[in-house]
């Protein structure tokens, strides 16, 4: 239904995902997803088209799956316990930034580090994670490292630079779990 008619199919999958995630934990974020998708000419939409129409089908099944079953399903078990033993609603994802020096002793701390945050944050049911690079893609490619070896977590990954060349599309295109 995604393909023929893109809007109402997110509309549906939107509806869906609210139903079958837990109750009151992400209603905020639902709610403002159902609300921008109210609007017609809301500039999701577009967006919407554009990742249907030029992203492989198995990207958008695997991303889908990290992020609504692995993240907004299955962790949110895990977070809600936390939520009731603590009575505060943790976040159902992690910021990390990455300074990209690129000395690369000092990288390789960080990301190391980056790896240990990520490890322990699963263990609290948090699998969907925002990276921060730095000023240029050119100081993270052991930061793909992270995208294979967290194939089950969601990655968006936000760039500085306002595009990014055909090698290093070529690179990202090859791990399913990561939206740039």
């Amino acid at each position: 239904e995604i393909h023929q008619d893109p809007n109402r199919g997110m509309r549906r999958m939107t509806d869906l995902a609210q139903h079958f995630a837990e109750k009151n934990f992400h209603d905020s974020v639902f709610l403002k997803i159902q609300a921008a998708l109210l609007k017609k000419d809301s500039r999701y939409y577009q967006m919407i088209r554009n990742i249907i129409n030029q992203v492989d089908e198995n990207a958008i099944r695997c991303f889908g799956m990290n992020l609504g079953y692995n993240s907004w399903t299955w962790g949110i078990t895990t977070l809600q316990e936390i939520w009731k033993k603590t009575g505060k609603e943790p976040d159902w994802y992690c910021e990390l930034y990455y300074d990209g020096s690129g000395d690369s002793e000092n990288d390789q701390g960080n990301l190391k580090k980056l790896e240990s945050v990520i490890d322990q944050k699963k263990k609290e049911g948090v699998y969907c994670y925002f990276l921060y690079p730095g000023d240029s893609f050119e100081h993270c490619p052991n930061l793909v490292f992270l995208l294979s070896h967290f194939p089950d977590c969601a990655f968006f990954w936000f760039f500085r630079e306002n595009h990014l060349t055909e090698p290093q599309i070529k690179v990202l295109k090859r791990h399913t779990n990561c939206m740039y």
